[in-house]
């Protein structure tokens, strides 16, 4: 008996149903360009010559973009990283008030890498 996982089960399975009946199609979170948020759809778009339709207005409306590209347009990465570094920003913020210690000294032992041993962080007084 072959084996295979639940996902490639699931994946042959609507292959199957969309050769057997062209009525068939793939909708939700699992289909798009990048194959789906869980890869079962992975290879059906191009397989069975599936199209995406799509309608947004303004530059930072990435909703549709895994529907739509294989990778982070520049002004989704550039709002991503806009996030991502205010919530960095509080975070490191919070743990150096904690550890009565600059900021900008949590900033030098994170970008140096020295922050990852048990060793390290505790010669550096990030943990008792």
């Amino acid at each position: 008996m072959r084996e295979i996982s639940y996902r490639e089960a699931v994946r042959e399975a609507m292959a199957e149903e969309m050769e057997r009946d062209e009525r068939v199609f793939l909708m939700g979170e699992e289909v798009g360009h990048y194959n789906g948020a869980y890869k079962v759809s992975e290879g059906l778009l191009d397989r069975f010559g599936i199209g995406i339709q799509t309608a947004k207005a303004g530059k930072f409306k990435s909703a549709i973009e895994p529907y739509t590209r294989n990778d982070l347009s520049p002004e989704n990465r550039e709002q991503l990283e806009l996030i991502l570094d205010d919530l960095w920003s509080a975070m490191r913020d919070d743990i150096a008030s904690a550890r009565d210690i600059e900021p900008t000294v949590l900033q030098n032992l994170i970008d140096s890498g020295d922050a990852f041993l048990a060793d390290d962080v505790l010669a550096a007084g990030m943990v008792d």
